[in-house]
């Protein structure tokens, strides 16, 4: 992909995940905000996640950030391990390391990270795949990261 492509990385994910920015034209199949108000109203604020403010996201303002199906999908399952227990373990482990497989274009790597800025996020992915994921993570955290 050319380099001034990368800018709007998220208009080239959708067969990753679904979720095309023709889901904000049309707001009345999903209502965002009070799904998300939903998820969130009694989470801590350090697991409430935003779409990154960059690479072309899209969505609905909700709240000061970017909510889309994508951030719906991990929020509820950021919510599901908060809820059960598992992130308070998590809390006590130095560098806690995550292993997803078939991690997409790489948000919800991304959103742990922001929770647990010091763990290790391994993708096992298909190559094609790796090269969305490898280039959306190093776009918004560093190529060190």
């Amino acid at each position: 992909m050319p380099p001034e492509q990368f800018k709007n990385l998220r208009l080239h994910t959708y067969h990753l995940d679904g979720s095309t920015y023709l889901e904000v034209f049309f707001p009345q199949f999903k209502d965002y905000q009070s799904r998300y108000e939903k998820l969130t109203h009694d989470l801590p604020e350090r697991y409430k996640i935003y779409a990154a403010a960059a690479l072309g996201e899209y969505g609905y303002l909700v709240n000061g950030g970017v909510v889309n199906g994508s951030v719906i999908r991990w929020q509820e399952l950021i919510k599901a391990l908060w809820k059960s227990g598992i992130f308070a373990k998590l809390e006590n482990v130095a560098s806690p390391v995550f292993l997803e497989i078939g991690g997409g274009y790489g948000s919800l790597a991304h959103h742990v990270h922001k929770i647990f800025p010091k763990s290790l996020y391994i993708i096992v992915d298909i190559p094609e795949t790796l090269l969305f994921s490898a280039s959306y993570l190093t776009l918004l955290h560093g190529p060190g990261r």
